[in-house]
């Protein structure tokens, strides 16, 4: 029999601590926006309180799937996966929900965790008691907070019933569709499809969870100009945006000229930006890599692998 003490791992004592002192917790920071104009704020969640929903993650989350719309935060897919669907159509259209993990708010989560918990494995622990803490443990400021580990895949759960809607709407509209957070994409060869009406009918869907479009970030592209989703180019075949890769080119040259050495966080995160390029194209990725290669001889060369 499942019981709520060997999911959260934790003392009846440090459940009181925690949540009677739940701002001590937290870490609240801003990030820029990608236009860089606008800020959104992470709330990150430390030291046992982290650990906690660590545990509820491994424990109790990770028992459920997510719906095969959604193509992140998931042990089986991420971006490439949702990318894929959309290689080489006619039209990409793609919508973004608003203020997505602030929407979801800690009465949705109650709801999601009753749900959760009609599941004969955890039928033992399914009591209105369990349910309210532990959407208490999960939630901040009544709402979702963006930084916890638990976030990710309970903004996937609360929307397993928008995205089998998705999933219907698309096959209406003889498209594709894939979902990577608050990023919504469709896709079709119908040059034909009504697209105002399949943004209106997206609209009601998200609406059901209390949800909104972000209509400044709606866009249409077809296929003769560039077409995105997560940050991938999908026009004939999946490819790292020009500007990415052209930029790591000239800032590895401009290392080169200047004869600069790099510290061991710079190198690191020139490495990670490097790999990405590299799970798109390869001989791209490897080049860059050659670069970073010769502009740090410092870095013993076990530590550098090339993609597959």
């Amino acid at each position: 029999m499942t019981l709520l003490k060997d999911i959260l791992g934790c003392t009846q004592q440090e459940l009181i601590d925690i949540l009677t002192n739940k701002k001590l917790f937290y870490i609240s920071y801003p990030i820029k926006k990608r236009n860089k104009k606008k800020k959104r704020y992470i709330d990150a969640p430390q030291g046992r309180l982290k650990e906690i929903q660590n545990n509820i993650l491994k424990n109790l989350l990770y028992k459920f799937s997510s719906h095969p719309v959604a193509c992140g935060f998931t042990k089986r897919k991420g971006v490439i996966d949702g990318a894929k669907k959309h290689i080489n159509k006619k039209i990409l259209v793609s919508v973004d929900i608003y203020n997505f993990f602030g929407s979801l708010d800690d009465s949705q989560i109650h709801r999601l965790f009753a749900y959760l918990l009609k599941s004969h494995k955890f039928k033992s622990i399914n009591s209105h008691s369990n349910i309210t803490l532990l959407t208490e443990l999960v939630t901040y400021k009544s709402r979702l907070p963006q930084g916890a580990p638990t976030s990710p895949i309970l903004s996937n759960l609360s929307c397993l019933g928008i995205d089998k809607r998705l999933k219907e709407l698309a096959a209406d509209f003889n498209c594709d569709v894939s979902r990577y957070a608050d990023d919504i994409s469709f896709s079709t060869n119908d040059k034909d499809i009504k697209i105002s009406k399949l943004i209106s009918e997206v609209k009601r869907i998200l609406m059901t969870k209390n949800l909104k479009l972000n209509f400044e970030k709606t866009k249409v592209m077809k296929h003769n100009r560039r077409q995105r989703v997560t940050g991938i180019v999908v026009n004939q075949k999946l490819n790292p945006p020009r500007n990415s890769w052209r930029n790591l080119r000239a800032c590895l040259h401009n290392l080169k000229v200047e004869n600069k050495t790099l510290t061991l966080e710079e190198y690191q995160k020139l490495r990670g930006q490097i790999e990405w390029v590299s799970l798109l194209n390869n001989p791209r990725g490897t080049q860059l890599l050659n670069q970073l290669i010769a502009v740090s001889p410092s870095v013993p060369k076990m530590e550098v692998t090339h993609s597959e």
